[in-house]
């Protein structure tokens, strides 16, 4: 008798199966096979993207699943883990339903259904979205290398028909724009500015900010001192500079043309036709200067009054211009207000006053 019960035990038990997968869940049956079920997954730092800004596509590689079927070739429940939409097998297709980021939308709802060649019937989840309106996030000038300069000649105009702004979004989306005229604002150059002025370019709200000076015409360079602006001819038109001691700040010189520049710094003082006689004598006696005054005058120049002498030397016909201007810088260092008063000195050799260089860098001193 007891032969007779242990055989079909055995058997019995031979016959049950074993169930592998990615998460097993065996069943009493397998009769074929089918979806079972699907809903959307959240596990630690993984979960479905729910915010989307307008223009957005829906986005597969974040939209997380946990999709179970039945195999019935293995014998086996099988559950897909955690799986974007983007890494759905083959054999298994999704639709996604009602996702619309046209316009902004508060708890969009949002349907995503699974279908099968192989496995029978259709399973299918639901969760809410936001899509939120996209904003700008920055803008920027393309190829702004190419038409932002630190120094524009007097007329010189922006290229706009060139120039394009590209604009980021919130949701990645750039967009390419003209720029226009009405978008441009504080570039001028029908006048010479050594000083720093400032432009704008701006599109809804945001603005892309360059300064720039205005030069009286090609190969002038900048010159820059606490005191004084202006322009000066640079190594294009044959000057180099060269600093100089005696309260002199720089020298621009043209070996060629004997012409020179020479910008000085001095002690504040009243500036007359002695004083000039004084201060320019190659005589060798302090009592009989060499020096003859041909124009001394107080003018406007360049935004200040200032003294100016046309002079030469007994014997020569070279003349000197030279200017003088009394500047008062008022400054702080965060506890106290410093005040320096000093005279400038610009004195040009071998110019006339109809030279362009001679009036390029009067009409450019600020």
């Amino acid at each position: 008798m007891k032969k007779k019960i242990i055989i079909p035990i055995i058997f019995a038990f031979a016959l049950i199966p074993v169930s592998i997968g990615l998460i097993g869940c065996g069943g009493d049956a397998y009769v074929g096979d089918k979806l079972v079920s699907v809903r959307l997954a959240s596990y630690g730092d993984v979960s479905t993207k729910t915010d989307y800004f307008c223009g957005d596509e829906f986005d597969l590689n974040q939209t997380f699943v946990d999709l179970t079927y039945i195999d019935k070739e293995e014998m086996t429940e099988w559950t897909l883990q955690c799986y974007s939409l983007s890494e759905i097998p083959e054999n298994i297709h999704y639709e996604v339903i009602g996702f619309d980021s046209s316009e902004p939308a508060y708890s969009q709802l949002v349907s995503l259904k699974f279908t099968s060649e192989k496995y029978a019937g259709e399973v299918s989840t639901s969760f809410y979205v936001n899509i939120y309106p996209e904003y700008i996030t920055e803008i920027s000038l393309m190829e702004e290398e190419k038409f932002i300069k630190d120094t524009y000649m007097l007329g010189e105009t922006l290229p706009l028909e060139e120039m394009k702004i590209i604009v980021s979004y919130s949701n990645g989306r750039q967009e390419f724009v003209d720029v226009t005229s009405d978008m441009i604002d504080g570039f001028y150059t029908d006048e010479i500015w050594s000083t720093e002025k400032m432009f704008n370019i701006w599109y809804e709200g945001l603005n892309l900010s360059y300064y720039y000076r205005v030069s009286p015409a090609e190969g002038y360079e900048a010159f820059s001192d606490a005191h004084i602006k202006c322009f000066v001819p640079g190594e294009e038109m044959g000057f180099a500079k060269q600093v100089m001691q005696q309260g002199a700040i720089a020298t621009f010189s043209n070996n060629e043309t004997k012409q020179y520049i020479v910008i000085g710094r001095l002690t504040l003082r009243t500036v007359t036709e002695n004083s000039i006689k004084a201060e320019f004598n190659t005589s060798g006696s302090a009592y009989n200067s060499n020096v003859e005054i041909l124009n001394f005058d107080q003018t406007y120049v360049g935004g200040y009054w200032a003294t100016v002498c046309e002079f030469k030397y007994q014997g020569q016909s070279e003349r000197y211009q030279v200017i003088y201007y009394n500047r008062q810088i008022v400054s702080t260092n965060g506890v106290q207000t410093i005040t320096q008063n000093v005279t400038v000195e610009i004195c040009f050799a071998n110019f006339t006053t109809e030279d362009e260089i001679y009036n390029n860098v009067r009409n450019s001193i600020y």
